[in-house]
């Protein structure tokens, strides 16, 4: 059993960490497949390479929205977490800070993680960004620098081998492969982005459509995805998020012309 099955990030009951990153982006997946061919476009264009290639990393993005629950500060939050913990023998370091956003760790973790990968530095940090922001609050510098101060005082190499392990399962989920090639993304496709996260999270976290899984429904994270994409079909059937039309039909004469897409347009 991977030791990341012993973090949550529910607490009605228990529900694992790894489960609701999963739960999450199926909820993503199911939105863009019902989006004109022209959002597609315009999504694969926040990271410059096709649509097929582009999917799973946006599918990974979404996900990692929550990675930052990935931490003390996060997870002793919870009255019960530390039992778990010790199962898990995650580190617990003696002071630790529990008011922490952990969209703002989210952040920083996952801009990290995507540079390790090999993305370009100004697309990981915006991308991670826009991300870490899910819950509509964006991030400062200040706020940053000190969480970051604070992750090193937290037995980083410890934690970062641990968010390093939800990553790299991740990976493996969505089988991500090529680079992104661009070295930035314009404000527009920044609240894309974050809108298609919050928007993602609003579902998945829904326990009437996503109900609770289990430390043992870890053993299996590609198999909890396809099977919580029926859930995310229900979802969405109910709230009546059918598959839209594109609002326009032509090309723009000027390619950074921007267009509001159906996916924004309800809120």
């Amino acid at each position: 059993m991977n030791r990341f099955a012993y973090l949550w990030a529910k607490t009605a009951d228990f529900h694992p960490l790894p489960l609701h990153l999963l739960d999450v982006a199926a909820c993503a997946d199911e939105i863009l497949q019902r989006e004109p061919e022209t959002t597609k476009f315009r999504m694969a264009e926040i990271l410059g390479i096709p649509w097929e290639e582009a999917l799973p990393w946006l599918l990974l993005l979404i996900a990692c929205h929550d990675i930052g629950k990935a931490s003390p500060g996060f997870q002793l939050k919870w009255q019960d977490a530390e039992r778990l913990l010790h199962k898990g023998a995650f580190h617990i370091p003696r002071l630790v800070e529990t008011d922490i956003n952990h969209g703002f760790v989210s952040q920083i973790i996952l801009d990290e993680m995507l540079r390790g990968r090999g993305w370009p530095e100004d697309l990981a940090a915006f991308c991670a960004d826009a991300v870490g922001c899910h819950h509509g609050t964006r991030s400062t510098p200040t706020k940053i620098q000190r969480l970051e101060g604070d992750s090193e005082r937290v037995d980083e190499r410890h934690w970062m081998a641990v968010w390093t392990e939800i990553f790299d399962a991740l990976c493996a989920v969505f089988q991500v492969r090529s680079n992104p090639s661009k070295n930035n993304i314009s404000g527009a496709d920044f609240m894309l982005l974050s809108g298609l996260a919050s928007f993602a999270d609003w579902i998945g976290s829904n326990m009437e459509w996503f109900p609770f899984g289990s430390i043992e429904d870890c053993e299996n994270l590609e198999a909890w995805f396809f099977k919580r994409k029926k859930n995310a079909v229900r979802a969405l059937n109910e709230l009546g998020w059918n598959s839209r039309k594109p609002l326009v039909t032509t090309e723009p004469v000027n390619k950074n012309e921007t267009h509001f897409v159906r996916l924004n347009s309800q809120f």
